[in-house]
C-alpha cells in the first residue's frame, strides 16, 4: 500500500466526522491533499483506521491551540511535520521523501509567531509572555552581588566541588515533577528546578514523536495561579531543600529579543516566584543555552544580579522521550561517569521535569549511578560553595542572607 492510502483514509475521516466543523480541521484536511503528491513514491503499509483517527483527534487538539488568530500555515506546517514522522517510523529506509516534506515544512512555517522562541511580543495576549503575574513589578527591587560565584558574564558550566553532582530539571514543573521529588527524596538527595513561568506552548520542532506529543503540549498555565498544581510543587521543592531558579517567564531564545523584553522575561518570573515563596533567584538558566554577549544578555542578567547557570553533562533527554529511546540518555550519562573519578571530577547534569521517561525512568537511573559511584548529589548552589542564603533575594534585600 501506499501511503496516499492512509492520508486519503484520514481526509474521509476528518470528513466525516464531528471534527469537520472545526476550522482547524479544515486545515487538516486541507493538509493533506497538499502533502499527497510528496507521498506518491512511498510504497508504505496502510495505516489502521483507529490510529488515523487518533492522529486526527491529536493534530485538531494541537492546532486549536495554536494561538489566537490561529495562521494557517503554521497549521499547515505542524501537519506535514507530523505526516513526516510518520514517514520515519513507518519506513526508515525513505529518506530521500522525509527530507522532501521537512523542506516543504520549512517552507510553510518560516516562524511561529505565537509561540517561543519565536513569538511576536507586540501582537497581543496570544504570546506566552504578554501575561502578567500579579502584584508590583519587582524592576526596581534592591540587586546588590553577594558572594564569589560569578554573576553575568559567559556563565558557570562546572562545580568547584569534586565529588558533587548536580541534578538540574528545566522547564517546569510539570505533572512529572511530583514524581521525582518523591525520588528525590527516597535517595536523599537534592537538585536544582529551572522554573518556566508560562511555558504555554512549544515549537513544533521540538517534538518528535505522534503518540506522545500530548505529553509535551504543556499548556500548564501560570506558575502563580493558585487554583492549578503548580503552586504547591514550587513550595514542596523549596521546604524540602531544593534549589529553585528561574529558566524565564515564556522560554524564549533571550539572544533573539530586546534587551528590555529580555528584563521583562526575568520580572515576571520573579514576580510569580515572589508570589509563590516570598522570595526570588539568583540563579537561571537561559532557554536553549543561548545568551551571548553580543545580544547584550549577558551584560542584562549580570545587572540583574543572576549567576547564568549552563552544564557539562547533557543527558539529552529531550530526544529519547521513549521507552526504547531513554537508554541513550543512560548511555550518555554512564559514559560520563564512569570514565570519571569522584576524588578529583564533579558534575552539572541537565534533564528536563516535563517528559515521562526521565521521571519514570532516567532519573532512577542516575540517583543509582552517582550513588555506586560515590557522587554526592546536590544543588547548584552547594556544589559552587555557595551559601543557601545567596540563592535568593527579596523585593527588600540583595539577598536573603545580606
Amino acid at each position: 500500500m501506499y501511503l496516499t492510502t492512509s492520508i486519503a483514509v484520514l481526509i474521509t475521516l476528518v470528513e466525516q466526522t464531528e471534527l469537520a466543523e472545526e476550522p482547524m480541521a479544515t486545515h487538516v484536511h486541507l493538509i493533506c491533499l497538499a502533502v499527497q503528491p510528496l507521498m506518491e513514491t512511498a510504497p508504505l503499509p496502510q495505516m489502521e483506521p483507529s490510529a488515523l483517527m487518533r492522529l486526527v483527534d491529536l493534530w485538531v487538539l494541537r492546532l486549536r491551540g495554536i494561538c489566537a488568530h490561529q495562521r494557517a500555515h503554521v497549521a499547515r506546517a505542524m501537519v506535514i511535520v507530523e505526516v513526516h514522522q510518520i514517514i520515519v517510523r513507518q519506513h526508515q529506509g525513505v529518506k530521500q521523501l522525509s527530507e522532501l516534506v521537512m523542506i516543504q515544512a520549512q517552507r510553510e512555517m518560516g516562524e511561529d509567531y505565537c509561540t517561543s522562541p519565536d513569538c511576536q511580543f507586540n501582537y497581543g495576549p496570544a504570546c506566552d509572555a504578554n501575561k502578567i503575574p500579579s502584584g508590583t513589578n519587582t524592576s526596581s527591587i534592591q540587586r546588590n552581588k553577594v558572594g564569589s560565584v560569578l554573576y553575568g558574564s559567559a556563565g558557570i558550566y562546572d562545580c568547584v566541588q569534586a565529588g558533587d553532582m548536580a541534578l538540574t530539571f528545566d522547564d517546569g514543573p510539570f505533572i512529572y515533577t511530583s514524581h521525582i521529588l518523591n525520588l528525590l527524596q527516597q535517595y536523599n538527595a537534592t537538585a536544582t528546578f529551572f522554573i518556566t513561568g508560562n511555558n504555554n506552548g512549544q515549537s513544533f520542532q521540538q517534538k518528535r514523536y505522534v503518540e506522545e506529543f500530548t505529553d509535551d503540549l504543556l499548556g500548564k498555565g501560570e506558575i502563580d495561579n493558585t487554583s492549578l498544581a503548580w503552586p504547591a510543587l514550587i513550595k514542596r521543592m523549596y521546604s524540602e531543600g531544593h534549589q529553585v531558579a528561574s529558566h524565564t517567564w515564556s522560554h524564549p531564545d533571550l539572544s533573539n529579543i530586546t534587551s528590555l523584553q529580555r528584563k521583562n522575561e526575568m520580572w515576571k518570573n520573579e514576580m510569580a516566584l515572589r508570589n509563590i515563596l516570598g522570595v526570588i533567584p539568583t540563579y537561571m538558566r537561559s532557554p536553549y543555552s543561548s545568551c551571548t554577549a553580543e545580544s547584550g544578555c549577558e551584560g542584562d542578567l549580570n545587572d540583574l544580579g543572576y549567576h547564568i547557570t549552563f552544564f557539562n553533562l547533557d543527558t539529552s533527554d529531550y530526544l529519547n522521550d521513549s521507552p526504547t529511546l531513554i537508554q541513550n540518555s543512560k548511555n550518555i550519562f554512564d559514559a560520563a561517569v564512569n570514565s570519571s573519578n569522584p576524588s578529583t571530577d564533579e558534575f552539572l547534569v541537565i534533564a528536563h521535569d516535563i517528559h515521562n521517561q526521565t521521571s519514570q525512568v532516567l532519573v532512577e537511573y542516575m540517583l543509582q549511578g552517582l550513588k555506586a559511584k560515590d557522587y554526592k548529589p546536590v544543588s547548584v548552589g552547594t556544589c559552587l560553595g555557595d551559601p543557601m542564603e545567596n540563592w535568593y533575594r527579596t523585593d527588600t534585600s540583595a539577598t536573603l542572607g545580606s
